[in-house]
């Protein structure tokens, strides 16, 4: 004690002061406050101490790293510099161009220069069937893949899907494939241990560990966005590879990364393996997947338009147009319902529609709980088959409606009317491209190239559904209707008034 007591003082000249508090400071160090009145006693929030954890991976790695693949691509560059390829989800392009960049690699110019690309997969059955993300084989003209033993095989897509980032390729020989199994995503809880295999910058069979950061993340990728958020570590080439739990399943397949330095800051995204799972069966049979289309635009409902329409709370998908021609529009939905439920399955915010929607099969009877009109009622829909991104493009395009009533003619609004007017994605609205001299509008101040965004309090974002809004307006005898107008970057409500009929 003397020896700890001379050691734990400065010779200031106060050395008697300095011992006594010195003294004091071991005292307390060394009696607990339980027989020392004079130190306060301080509550703490009980900790679960976590149960089972590993005090290594390996064994886990062990078991499934034979199972990882190295992709690598090759494909013809395109004219140009941009490298980024063509069949990404939407969305997906600027998160791709920001984790790659859109540079030829090794400073190859022209077109004529091909380009390889890097990736991972993981075989999922004996028979050779590899899954991995469509952004890594989009445009290849050849596939190669590497297995951990060394051996390298060339692939075949099998089939590919540009909603979701999936493709499933093949490969053959004669031996039987190691491979993994997919796991249970819907009982990954954020906090959980991830572990992460893959070949980041070509530095193949690379193993990463972290957790779960989040669940049902939105990166902007598409309407099937649900991705879990980890924080082990991936960079460019860990795309498609396997992120396992510590039972050596999948639970999700790496994708994307977001990084303002273009390397991991510990943010990446990696799709549930439920939904894989389901996709990759499709490709699997058929080389596509097959989706439920309702034929709806839908938007968040928000407080306000609970209220306004008399829910109670803020949940649900309020339809914003209906396509004519499609399911809904048959089944006789309208614009400003509020879709509760799909059989039996609550819809507590807009992104739980698409994706209960697309999973049920084409053709097959959607049992929908409807709210309208301040009461709840079933609407029974035949869903069709979700067309081609093409197809939905061109039909998108050549929407443009002539409105007589008030002498617009509306268009659907496109990324450089969004980008003008300041409207994100999230957001409806249709573009006025013309108005008639003669239109009351045109008095209002109204001018071309400004955003309707809305028609007697209705969310528009088809300009046929907004036509029929103003049309029906009228026929109510009101003598103008209220329209929600962005000019300039402001919105502000116009009464439009209706001029009588000859």
């Amino acid at each position: 004690m003397q020896r700890l007591l001379k050691d734990s003082y400065c010779e200031t000249g106060t050395g008697k002061v300095s011992g006594l508090l010195a003294a004091i400071t071991v005292a307390i160090a060394l009696f607990p406050a339980a027989i020392n009145p004079l130190i306060p006693v301080y509550a703490h929030a009980e900790v679960v101490k976590p149960q089972g954890g590993p005090a290594s991976f390996s064994p886990v790695v062990k078991a499934v790293a034979p199972a990882v693949v190295h992709i690598e691509v090759t494909q013809r560059a395109k004219n140009g510099t941009d490298q980024t390829p063509e069949n990404l989800p939407p969305g997906m392009k600027e998160f791709f161009e920001r984790f790659f960049g859109n540079r030829q690699p090794f400073g190859q110019q022209g077109p004529q220069s091909p380009r390889t690309g890097l990736g991972s997969g993981f075989f999922i059955d004996v028979d050779g069937h590899i899954v991995t993300n469509n952004h890594v084989i989009a445009g290849a003209s050849e596939i190669n893949v590497t297995m951990k033993d060394g051996s390298k095989l060339g692939a075949k897509l099998i089939g590919a899907d540009t909603r979701t980032d999936l493709a499933l390729l093949k490969v053959d020989r004669d031996q039987p494939f190691p491979f993994v199994s997919w796991g249970d995503s819907d009982k990954a809880e954020v906090g959980d241990w991830i572990v992460a295999v893959g070949n980041p910058f070509g530095l193949d069979h690379t193993v990463t560990t972290g957790i779960i950061s989040a669940r049902g993340r939105s990166i902007g990728a598409g309407p099937y966005d649900d991705f879990l958020q980890i924080d082990a570590p991936i960079n460019k080439g860990n795309s498609g590879g396997p992120a396992f739990g510590l039972d050596g399943r999948v639970l999700g397949v790496n994708t994307a990364i977001f990084s303002p330095t273009g390397g991991s800051v510990g943010i990446g995204f990696a799709i549930p393996a439920n939904l894989a799972r389901d996709v990759i069966a499709q490709l699997k049979v058929g080389g596509s997947v097959k989706r439920g289309w309702l034929g709806v635009a839908i938007q968040t409902v928000s407080q306000d338009i609970a209220e306004g329409v008399g829910l109670k709370e803020a949940k649900g998908a309020i339809v914003s147009a209906v396509t004519t021609g499609g399911p809904a529009a048959a089944a006789g939905l309208k614009v400003g319902d509020v879709i509760l439920e799909v059989d039996d399955t609550k819809i507590d915010e807009m992104a739980v529609l698409p994706r209960v929607i697309a999973a049920i099969s084409p053709n097959k009877i959607a049992r929908l709980k409807v709210w309208r009109d301040n009461k709840a009622r079933i609407v029974e829909v035949k869903l069709g088959s979700l067309p081609d991104e093409k197809t939905l493009a061109s039909s998108a395009q050549s929407d443009v409606t002539n409105d007589s009533v008030l002498g617009l003619t509306l268009e659907p609004l496109d990324a450089e009317s969004r980008r003008v007017a300041g409207i994100d994605k999230k957001t409806g609205g249709v573009l006025i491209a013309d108005i008639n001299q003669d239109s009351p509008l045109t008095k209002k101040g109204v001018e071309p190239g400004s955003v309707l965004l809305a028609v007697a309090g209705t969310s528009v974002s088809n300009p046929t559904v907004a036509a029929d809004l103003i049309r029906e307006a009228k026929k109510t005898g009101r003598s103008a209707v209220l329209l929600l107008i962005r000019q300039n970057g402001s919105d502000r409500f116009v009464a439009a008034p209706f001029t009588p009929d000859k």
